[in-house]
């Protein structure tokens, strides 16, 4: 249990180090409005709520996943859209014909937690970041879950 809480420290530290890196090397601050700051807002939602049952990394291995049969999601490998995703926060798996498990957020979060916890998930995707077969689209960098040879 210490080393998931460690790993989700770890991922959340990465994530803002990675982003303020970014905004800080065009010697930008990272506006309110900009999807490096949507994705570092939802990392924090993402950690506050969701880590429990889909863990540090979303790969539907949280704590208290053992509890629930089907288990949570793995975020990291979802086929679902945007709009899926945000339905299901706010809504919940029952309303939706899925894990009566998943609760929904909609009373709990703003609309601006919601989109930014979208934003969060979608960068964490390997669809997301390697394409549809995990393959790199041009000009990305590759990362090791895209099959990187460097890895």
């Amino acid at each position: 249990m210490k080393r998931a809480s460690h790993a989700a420290r770890v991922l959340f530290a990465a994530t803002c180090i990675t982003l303020a890196t970014a905004a800080s090397a065009q010697n930008l601050p990272l506006h309110k409005d900009t999807r490096e700051a949507a994705m570092l807002r939802g990392s924090v939602v993402f950690n506050r709520y969701c880590v429990t049952c889909h863990g540090p990394f979303g790969e539907g291995n949280g704590r208290a996943a053992r509890l629930h049969n089907p288990p949570p999601a793995n975020l990291r490998t979802s086929d679902k859209n945007d709009a899926y995703i945000e339905l299901i926060v706010r809504k919940g798996g029952e309303a939706i014909g899925r894990s009566p498990a998943m609760p929904p957020w909609q009373d709990e979060l703003t609309d601006e937690q919601v989109h930014d916890l979208v934003a969060f998930v979608r960068a964490i995707n390997v669809n997301s970041l390697c394409g549809k077969g995990g393959q790199v689209p041009p000009g990305s960098v590759p990362l090791p879950a895209c099959g990187d040879p460097r890895k």
